[in-house]
C-alpha cells in the first residue's frame, strides 16, 4: 500500500494586466504535478479579499436617498439608473400636468428635470414605473409604453395588452420588455412593436407587483426580479417582498422580504452593475410616511469582466495543465479593479493564491492618444493580514510629492516612506513590517493635498 503525493507548482505569481477600454485580455499560465499522485484541482474568485470601506453583505442597505426632499414631489413612482444618473418618474399632484422626470446624481442632488412625453392626456398617474434599456428610457403610462432619450424626446411608443399595466423591465438579451398590471394574473413579453411574444400565468396567490427589473447574471436562472406589496395587513413587519421569475418556465420564486418601516410601500426598481462596477446593486424606489426614498441593496459580486479556464479538474503524475484568465473591459469605468484568484487542490498546502490587478486604460508602452485621467485611489492592501510584506496599490491624477506613513492605534508614527515625486498614473509599492510586532496599523497616503487611508493586519 502507498499514499500518493501530488504536488502543486505554478509558474505564476501575480497576473497583472491593463486592457483598454472595450477591449478584451487574456493571461495565461501553467500548473505542474511532480508527485506521484493525480492533482485535484478547483478555481474561485475571492472578489472581497479584503471588503471595501462602506461594503455590505450581501442584501444589506448600500444607501438611501431622500428623494422627495430633492424633487419636492411626494408620489415618486419608477427608478432607474443609466450608470451615471438615476432618473425618477414623478406624479406630484394629479392635478398637475404635465408630469415630470427628475434626474438625480449618485449623491441624490437634483441636476435637472424635464417634462415626461404623455400619450394619453387623461392619464393623472404618468409614468408608473420607468427603466432603461441602454440607449434610452422606457417609461409605461397607463396602458402606453413609451421610449424617451433622456431630454424626453420621443422614439417611439406602443400599447400593451393590459388596460392599466403598472410595471415594466427590458431584457437586453432578449431584446423584449416585460410588464404587468399591479394585480394583473398575467405577465406579458412584448417585442418592441408592442407584439405579445409570450403570455406567463400566475398560478395560485395573487401577486401584488409594484416593480420590475432584469437581472442578466441570476444563478438559478430566474432574471425577471419583482417587487410586491403584501396585502394589509402583512404576514410580516414589512409591506415589501421580492419574487422573481423563469421566462423558459414561467415559474416564479420567493427571494425576500425588503425590511423597511412597515409603512414603507414599494413604487418601482432596476438592477445595474454600473452603480459599483464590482457589484450587482439592487434599487428600489419607496413611497414612505417620512418621505420618498431611493434604495440601494448589494446583491452579489458582478464577475463579467473576468472568466477562467479550466475551472477545476486534475493533473495526472508528471503532467501539466495550461489555464487560460480572460478580462472584458466593455461597459467598466476607467479604474483599477482588485480581486484574488484561488486554486484549491489536494497537495501540501490545499490552497494557492494569485493577485489579480486588472485596470481599464491604456499602459504607457501601449498607450494610444493622449494618457486617459486617472482619479485619486488608494488600492485595498495584498495581502491583508500580511507577515512580514503587503503591497500598496495607488493611482495619481497629476504628478505630485508622494509620502506613506503607517500609524499604529495610538496614533504614533511607526514607519514612513517618502517617494518623491511621481507621475500620473499608476504606482505600487511594498511595506516591510519586518520590524513591527503584530496588531493592526493605518496606511496613510498622502500626495500633495489628496489623503488616502488603509486599515492593514500585521500576523506573524
Amino acid at each position: 500500500f502507498e499514499l500518493t503525493h501530488p504536488t502543486f507548482n505554478a509558474d505564476i505569481e501575480e497576473i497583472d494586466i491593463t486592457v483598454p477600454p472595450d477591449s478584451t485580455g487574456e493571461v495565461g499560465f501553467t500548473v505542474w504535478n511532480d508527485g506521484n499522485g493525480p492533482l485535484e484541482y478547483r478555481l474561485q474568485l475571492d472578489y472581497e479579499a479584503e471588503p471595501p470601506e462602506g461594503r455590505d453583505e450581501p442584501w444589506e442597505l448600500l444607501f438611501n436617498l431622500q428623494a422627495e426632499d430633492t424633487t419636492g414631489d411626494t408620489q415618486i413612482q419608477g427608478v432607474t439608473f443609466d450608470g451615471e444618473f438615476l432618473y425618477l418618474a414623478g406624479r406630484a399632484d394629479p392635478r398637475d400636468f404635465p408630469k415630470k422626470v427628475y434626474v438625480l446624481d449618485r449623491e441624490g442632488a437634483l441636476v435637472r428635470k424635464f417634462d415626461q412625453y404623455t400619450i394619453d392626456s387623461s392619464s393623472y398617474r404618468g409614468y408608473c414605473e420607468i427603466d432603461w434599456n441602454g440607449q434610452n428610457l422606457l417609461g409605461i403610462e397607463k396602458n402606453n409604453i413609451v421610449e424617451i432619450t433622456r431630454e424626453g424626446e420621443l422614439v417611439r411608443s406602443f400599447g400593451t395588452p393590459d388596460q392599466y399595466d403598472h410595471t415594466i423591465a427590458y431584457s437586453p438579451q432578449r431584446g423584449t420588455v416585460f410588464t404587468k398590471e399591479m394585480t394583473g394574473r398575467t405577465f406579458y413579453e412584448l417585442d418592441l412593436d408592442g407584439n405579445i411574444a409570450a403570455e406567463y400565468p400566475i398560478v395560485g396567490e395573487r401577486m401584488r407587483s409594484q416593480g420590475l427589473a432584469w437581472f442578466t447574471e441570476d444563478e438559478e436562472g430566474y432574471p425577471l426580479y419583482i417587487l410586491c406589496e403584501y396585502p394589509d395587513p402583512p404576514p410580516a413587519e414589512t409591506y415589501i417582498y421580492l419574487m422573481k421569475m423563469n421566462p423558459e418556465t414561467g415559474d416564479y420564486i420567493y427571494v425576500r422580504d425588503i425590511n423597511l418601516d412597515p409603512e414603507d410601500m414599494p413604487r418601482g426598481c432596476a438592477i445595474t452593475k454600473h452603480w459599483d462596477p464590482l457589484i450587482w446593486t439592487f434599487i428600489a424606489l419607496i413611497n414612505s410616511p417620512a418621505g420618498d426614498q431611493v434604495v440601494g441593496y448589494e446583491i452579489g459580486p458582478n464577475l463579467t469582466w473576468i472568466s477562467y479556464e479550466p475551472t477545476s479538474g486534475s493533473v495526472p503524475q508528471d503532467e501539466q495543465q495550461p489555464f487560460t484568465v480572460s478580462f472584458f473591459s466593455k461597459d467598466m469605468p476607467k479604474q483599477d479593479y482588485f480581486v484574488v484568484l484561488k486554486i484549491i487542490h489536494n497537495a501540501a498546502g490545499d490552497r494557492y493564491d494569485i493577485p489579480v490587478y486588472f485596470t481599464v486604460g491604456f499602459d504607457i508602452a501601449g498607450q494610444r492618444g493622449p494618457e486617459p485621467p486617472y482619479e485619486f485611489i488608494m488600492d485595498n492592501p495584498w495581502p491583508n493580514p500580511f507577515n512580514p510584506i503587503v503591497r500598496l496599490g495607488f493611482s495619481l491624477p497629476e504628478q505630485a510629492a508622494v509620502e506613506l506613513t503607517i500609524y499604529d492605534l495610538s496614533g504614533r508614527s511607526v514607519e514612513r516612506l517618502e517617494l518623491g515625486r511621481l507621475p500620473p498614473g499608476r504606482h505600487r509599492v511594498l511595506l516591510d513590517g519586518d520590524r513591527l510586532p503584530s496588531g493592526l496599523y493605518f496606511a496613510r497616503l498622502t500626495a500633495g493635498n489628496r489623503i488616502a487611508t488603509k486599515k492593514i493586519l500585521l500576523l506573524r
